[in-house]
């Protein structure tokens, strides 16, 4: 199982239309009632994904596996192909687009109430229609729509793809071999011991184009940790 790139960050957007047309909206009323309402300055915003620089591509992972099994056969080296199981800047992409509409209602509707909220206090204080006042009351209405700002949080430390591949073994000692094609002399080796009946993992990190940090192996009850390499310069 290889963890590649970063999860999609969530930024915030500006909905011009919704914006334009709140502002024609508020223009009327206070065109034609009894009192003003905050102009929309303030743009309607909500979030989208922006996806993060881009990791190793689909395919690009290798793996070959050699061994032998615990009756004393050798196996030839296997190549495994890695494929991906889940996406999450394609996933993330397809929540912003389903939900886009839902999350623009919702900024409308906060919109809404605090100028519901102004136009209430106006009546309920009486103050009058393009006074001193009418005009503190509607500067402090936009820095309050101002305020606004859509939620953009998003689990940074996931993957932005996991890809995986499945071999069947038999009992015994085995070699992983992995590598990027784009960074071959980053290959990573590292033993493997299958137990009979056992399913035995091995994940590993690609946050870039090639493996990085530790590889981590490990079964039902067999856990080994992979650490990488260190640079002969700063070995002690």
């Amino acid at each position: 199982m290889a963890l590649v790139g970063n999860a999609p960050e969530w930024v915030s957007e500006s909905a011009a239309p919704t914006s334009a047309a709140l502002l024609l909206a508020d223009r009327i009323l206070s065109a034609t009632g009894r009192h003003t309402l905050p102009p929309t300055v303030a743009p309607v915003r909500i979030s989208r994904p922006r996806q993060a620089p881009h990791g190793a591509a689909v395919g690009s992972l290798r793996c070959e596996v050699s061994g032998r099994a615990s009756g004393g056969s050798t196996a030839p080296r296997i190549p495994l192909e890695l494929c991906c199981l889940v996406d999450l800047n394609a996933v993330a992409q397809a929540s912003y687009q389903e939900h886009r509409d839902e999350q623009i209602a919702r900024a409308i509707t906060r919109r809404i109430v605090k100028k519901g909220a102004i136009y209430v206090l106006k009546e309920s204080q009486n103050i009058h229609r393009n006074s001193a006042v009418d005009l503190a009351v509607n500067v402090a209405g936009i820095a309050w729509e101002a305020t606004e700002k859509p939620d953009t949080r998003s689990w940074r430390l996931l993957p932005g793809r996991v890809d995986v591949a499945h071999l069947e073994l038999p009992a015994g000692e085995w070699e992983a071999r992995l590598n990027s094609v784009t960074a071959p002399a980053a290959a990573r080796t590292l033993p493997i011991h299958i137990e009979d009946g056992r399913n035995t993992y091995v994940v590993c990190f690609v946050p870039g184009h090639q493996l990085t940090g530790q590889i981590l192996v490990g079964g039902a009850d067999y856990y080994r940790v992979s650490a990488a390499p260190v640079p002969a310069d700063s070995a002690r």
